[in-house]
């Protein structure tokens, strides 16, 4: 059973481990920007842009039941009559959100 997520991004990889709770983070900075929190880098690479560092971060990641907290959360506002942290309107747009992304997952694999 496997629940992971990747994206990537220009100058980053972000790799989510859902069921095992891990995170991964590699990053290829600039070396004439600020300088990285993380401390030294990796490496340094060549790339078309110029040279880059490459930088892994570990995240580390708290243990928690996500459904019964947000529970939780939802029943605590309710009980102290302010709104929940997550409001319909937000649950709405999230819902058209995937909708779109559903739709254009199929359009594109149409092409």
């Amino acid at each position: 059973q496997m629940r992971k997520m990747r994206l990537f991004q220009r100058d980053a990889y972000i790799s989510l481990d859902f069921l095992d709770k891990q995170a991964q983070i590699v990053r290829l900075v600039d070396p004439a920007g600020p300088a990285h929190p993380s401390g030294a880098p990796l490496m340094e690479l060549p790339t078309a842009r110029g040279p880059r560092q490459l930088y892994v971060e570990m995240p580390r990641i708290e243990p928690v039941n996500a459904i019964k907290m947000e529970l939780e959360t939802f029943a605590e506002s309710i009980a102290a009559g302010r709104p929940p942290e997550v409001t319909l309107e937000d649950g709405y747009r999230a819902l058209h959100v995937a909708e779109w992304i559903s739709r254009e997952i199929e359009r594109l694999q149409d092409v």
